[in-house]
């Protein structure tokens, strides 16, 4: 280490001086330079023994999390992630910096004991009867470990050439995360939006929606990206309004669960604890349904969107690749009849040290925890239809407490969708259905409008849903 080296070189040179200058200087003088130059290094001893003491505490840290994430693991059947921390365990538990420390002892064992079965487990005998063997090393009266022995070698009897073959773990398929690797690698990284040379139609502005309610107070937004649109609005609560939404939330917060089938269920893949706020709880809830509304154009009330839902994830928490649109008619929001989500406005109450971001998965990029701004997106197409691209995920959180806010939007505007389609096309489909009206059954007059509006959405629009 850098301190240690020069720790030991000055220490060098003053004994090389002080013997240069012995016979010119004083006994008492030459402790007197001595003492001295320790008092001067003595910052620096005290800094080594606190490097010294940090970096044993961030071992034994390090053991304690590399024993619980490899249990998780094997415990799960996960081999082809467990193997590799059980590898790092077994490594650590043969001892730091080549000494052995005899209280590693079981749990070395422990991780031999664990490795062994998940290399047999993953079909590579070979590695478990060598890990087996090394147990029986340090517990030789082991009866079960004997018995693994036995089985392994007759099975490599059996079968040579599993002896020299070299084993390839597959990862698990999981079929409801085919983008498994796109998703751990947005998550893994900072944030890594797009910038504005790869796509120009990026830009900040100040926003008021054309909102009397904004004009003295627009909000500062920043467009992350195009298809699909996905808006952040940067301070759009303040702290005291987000530690108020916390407050009123914490008393109610649940285990999160999903939708599958007609069914709410608690799930692996979704980790987080929620709660529902109606407007009425707190006036504060009113203002923020109002700028919400204001912001976006969209009817922030019930039933044309759903109650004020906020979640908490804690140390890794997360909510694997999903879509906030039903994707099935057996989805509860087809049930309710409520309409599908058209957007989604998610407020970020809290800031993260580590992890947590907002990864779109097939769009290719993610969005950190930014504490008190809002993440604006739309779910659906102009057509009504699922916008695939929103697939997106709650990355885990690392190291702090994510608090978000999540408004799902059913309706998509204030004025109703008929205000959306100009007078002259509705005056066309009037004067058709008059002319018409003798002749034309229900349906041919639905498909009628149904081709208009089609033929309406499909050209120039302003707002881009």
């Amino acid at each position: 280490m850098l301190c240690a080296a020069r720790l030991g070189a000055l220490l060098a040179v003053l004994a090389l001086w002080v013997g240069d200058q012995a016979r010119a200087a004083a006994r008492e003088d030459k402790f007197s330079a001595l003492t001295s130059v320790a008092r001067a290094l003595a910052p620096e001893r005290r800094l080594l023994a606190l490097l010294r003491s940090y970096l044993l505490g961030e071992e034994a840290r390090l053991r304690d999390l590399t024993r619980f994430y490899d249990k998780v693991a094997y415990d799960m059947g996960d081999y082809y992630h467990a193997i590799p921390w059980l590898e790092e365990a077994v490594s650590l538990f043969r001892g730091s910096y080549g000494e052995w420390k005899t209280e590693d002892e079981a749990s070395l064992e422990d991780a031999l004991d664990h490795l062994a079965f998940a290399c047999f487990q993953a079909g590579n005998v070979s590695c478990a009867l060598s890990l087996s063997r090394e147990f029986l090393l340090y517990s030789p009266e082991n009866k079960r470990m004997v018995r693994n022995v036995l089985k392994y070698e007759r099975l490599l009897a059996e079968n040579p050439h599993q002896a020299v073959a070299e084993t390839v773990i597959q990862r698990p398929n999981v079929p409801h995360l085919q983008t498994r690797d796109t998703y751990e690698g947005l998550c893994q990284t900072l944030g890594s939006q797009p910038i504005h040379y790869q796509i120009p139609g990026l830009y900040c502005s100040y926003e008021t929606n054309s909102s009397p309610y904004l004009l003295l107070q627009p909000v500062r937004k920043e467009v992350i990206h195009l298809e699909p649109y996905v808006a952040l609005y940067h301070d759009f609560v303040s702290d005291p309004e987000a530690q108020k939404i916390r407050k009123l939330a914490e008393p109610w917060l649940q285990r999160s669960v999903v939708a599958s089938g007609e069914k709410q269920l608690q799930v692996e893949y979704r980790i987080s604890k929620s709660a529902w706020l109606k407007d009425t709880a707190d006036p504060v809830l009113v203002t923020l349904d109002h700028r919400i509304a204001a912001l976006t154009g969209l009817d922030v009330q019930h039933p044309y969107a759903e109650y004020l839902q906020v979640v908490n994830y804690g140390i890794g928490g997360h909510y694997e690749p999903h879509f906030d649109h039903a994707t099935s008619p057996s989805s509860p929001l087809y049930r309710m009849k409520s309409g599908n989500r058209v957007a989604t406005f998610m407020i970020y109450l809290s800031s993260v040290e580590a992890g947590g971001a907002t990864a779109f998965i097939y769009a290719n990029f993610s969005v950190p925890v930014v504490k008190n701004a809002a993440l604006f997106w739309w779910n659906l197409h102009r057509s009504g239809e699922g916008d695939g691209d929103t697939l997106h995920a709650g990355c885990p959180v690392l190291v702090g407490d994510k608090w978000g806010m999540l408004l799902h939007l059913l309706h998509a505007f204030i004025q109703g969708c008929w205000s959306l389609l100009d007078s002259r096309v509705l005056s066309s489909f009037v004067l058709i259905c008059r002319l018409c009206k003798d002749t034309m059954t229900a349906s041919a007059e639905q498909v009628l409008f149904k081709d208009l509006v089609s033929e309406y959405m499909n050209g120039p629009f302003s707002v881009g849903v």
